[in-house]
């Protein structure tokens, strides 16, 4: 595959038919934020909300979280519990603190696969991305296509060694091979690798992306880009990811040229003005 992005030139809108209906172009079960980072659910879904999807639905946290999150976006839908989140395109833990893990772990395999299952009978991928604190699971969790998102420091505690990010495409492509997932190394030209040696590398995101909440939106935009493209194939799931890192990229540089100091909410906003 191309070494750069270059050739991901298509729409970054996921195409849609006269039929199609809130659950046919990506529905995305997302287990994200926490009462330490209420933030962090409001960015991911955010850039689940924009990637495509149409249906987003985050398992509750509390009331008054919940009430913030729909504050800022009244189309997210909150389950009460694990048994009521369902989708084709799971998103979990961007923000979710180890104590809320720790209670949602022993549950997830099962409620996971149940998932994953439900999307092979109506012949549909599977997919799930997994952030932050939930990447140490991904061997017990892994269904249909595992992504994982870490950057450098993450991929330092999930056993990559310092000499082997000297090459960040290898150390990609190690880390995927050794833990049969798909990886996006996050940082100065973001790398996806795929089990199979499938990669790209980015070149449109730049330092302005370097601020809190932009993985969390990331992580976001990932799962619902998924969900809405639906690819069938491991290479063409990662240039679906492609697409998402292009948008990401592309928000941040719209936004630097309007403003000083963009945040993550900034990029968010910049979002509408990039994905056609």
């Amino acid at each position: 595959m191309n070494s750069g992005f270059g050739k991901i030139s298509d729409s970054l809108r996921a195409p849609r038919n006269a039929r199609s209906h809130k659950y046919s172009h990506g529905h995305v079960a997302a287990i994200v934020g926490s009462e330490k980072f209420p933030g962090a659910a409001i960015l991911s879904l955010g850039g689940a909300l924009r990637g495509g999807a149409g249906y987003v639905c985050n398992l509750s946290i509390n009331e008054s979280i919940d009430s913030l999150i729909w504050q800022r976006f009244p189309e997210i839908t909150v389950a009460q519990n694990l048994n009521e989140l369902k989708g084709d395109s799971w998103l979990i833990g961007s923000g979710v603190d180890t104590h809320r893990l720790d209670q949602i772990i022993p549950q997830l395999p099962e409620v996971i696969f149940r998932n994953f299952q439900n999307a092979q009978e109506k012949g549909n991928p599977f997919f799930l991305t997994l952030d932050a604190g939930a990447m140490k699971y991904a061997s017990q969790l892994r269904n249909g296509f595992t992504v994982i998102t870490p950057h450098e420091g993450e991929a330092l505690a999930l056993g990559v060694t310092s000499e082997e990010l000297l090459n960040r495409k290898r150390a990609a492509l190690n880390l995927s091979k050794n833990l049969n997932v798909i990886v996006v190394l996050k940082g100065f030209h973001t790398v996806i690798a795929s089990p199979s040696g499938y990669w790209l590398m980015d070149k449109y995101g730049g330092p302005e992306l370097a601020v809190a909440g932009s993985g969390d939106l990331l992580a976001g935009l990932i799962a619902s880009f998924l969900g809405a493209f639906k690819p069938t194939t491991e290479k063409n799931v990662v240039i679906t990811i492609a697409k998402a890192i292009k948008a990401h990229g592309l928000a941040g540089r719209y936004s630097s040229r309007r403003l000083a100091n963009p945040t993550a909410s900034d990029i968010f906003n910049s979002l509408q003005k990039v994905i056609r």
